[in-house]
Formats: C-alpha cells, sequence, structure tokens
C-alpha cells in the first residue's frame, strides 16, 4: 500500500508513504523497490542529500542497475558535487555503457537519466522526470534564449511526447513536438515523424 501512495504523488499521501516504506523496512523487508520509492519521494519534495542516501541504498541491493547510477549522478549534479558526478560517471562506464568524455551538466545528467528509465520501458517515471525538468529549467545557468538552451528544451520536449504516445496520450504528445518543433527551428520534424507523433 505504501507504493501506491508513493505513486499517487499527493501531498497528503507522501508523508504516509514514507512511514510505510519505512516500516517495511523496518520489519526486514528490505530492498532496492522501497529504496527507489523513498527517493523518489524524497526528490520530488526538494530533500535532494535524503533521496541520495535512499538512492545509493538501492544500488547496494542492485549494483548493475544502471539507471540507479544515473539517478544518484543526477542528485550529486543537483547537489553540485562535480567530483561525486564523474565518480557515478565512471561506475556507469564499469557497467559497459559508452558515455563520452563531455562536460556534464545537471542537464546533461537529466537527460541521461531520462533516457535510462525510457530505454527501459518505464515511461511514467520518465514522464514524470521531463515535466520536472520543464518546471525546473528556469533555474539552468544557460541563457534562455541560447541555440544551446533551446535544443536542450527542445529534446526533453521530443522525450515526453515519446512517452506520451507510448501512454496513447496522442493528444499532449503533439503538443510537446510542436513545441519542440517551435524551439528547435523544425529540425525536431524528422524525429517527431520517426517516432510518428505527428
Amino acid at each position: 500500500r505504501g507504493l501506491r501512495l508513493a505513486r499517487r504523488g499527493r501531498n497528503d499521501d507522501k508523508e504516509l508513504a514514507r512511514q510505510m516504506l519505512y516500516f517495511v523496512i523496518d520489519n526486514g523487508l528490505d530492498g532496492p523497490l522501497p529504496r527507489l520509492e523513498l527517493g523518489r519521494l524524497f526528490r520530488s519534495e526538494g530533500e535532494y542529500l535524503a533521496a541520495l542516501v535512499e538512492y545509493i541504498k538501492a544500488a547496494e541491493f542492485s549494483p548493475q542497475d544502471v539507471t540507479i547510477r544515473w539517478c544518484i549522478a543526477s542528485l550529486y549534479s543537483l547537489l553540485g558535487d562535480s567530483d561525486s558526478v564523474s565518480g557515478e560517471l565512471n561506475n556507469i562506464r564499469l557497467l559497459g555503457v559508452d558515455i563520452p568524455e563531455l562536460s556534464w551538466s545537471s542537464q546533461l545528467v537529466d537527460q541521461q537519466l531520462i533516457r535510462s528509465h525510457m530505454e527501459a520501458g518505464r515511461y511514467r517515471e520518465a514522464q514524470a522526470l521531463c515535466r520536472t525538468w520543464l518546471k525546473t529549467w528556469v533555474h539552468s545557468d544557460i541563457p534562455k534564449d541560447s541555440i544551446e538552451a533551446k535544443s536542450l528544451q527542445g529534446s526533453i520536449h521530443l522525450m515526453l511526447a515519446e512517452c506520451l504516445r507510448m501512454l496513447k496520450e496522442y493528444e499532449m504528445a503533439e503538443k510537446h513536438v510542436r513545441r519542440a518543433i517551435h524551439l528547435t527551428n523544425k529540425e525536431s520534424i524528422a524525429i517527431a515523424l520517426f517516432f510518428q507523433i505527428l
């Protein structure tokens, strides 16, 4: 029941969900799932350090899970710990993922986290991350009218559109594709047509 409450995402359910998840853990049913849900709850409330603790514990149970590693890298990035982001990227490389040697910003780490969820077929989680990314974009250091900013926003809108398409929310998917096309000066049309969103 704690998982259902956590996933509903209503504010009045979050504290009860947290209590139930800790009760499950304290009664010998610790594992990646309750830890991931606790991490997701803390992250959604902006409690990044508490979320990080839970994701690290989840990674101890599932050390080969690349998505958990991307979550950890994303949280380190949100906390401004670039050395730990680099360490997590190295952990991901050790799991066999080909990651280019780039200057990794919070936005790029989050994009990879979203892609990781999508590749695993977890479209609801990816959708929620896309929406959070778009809401918090205003806090980015990148100038809002720059080509880089528009490209990043456009790619998130496209990923969100693909998630919505997979969740059979076609009208919303189309709206996000159109937003991506607007931001990227029509560069997104070929991708949108490829995914059959338009």
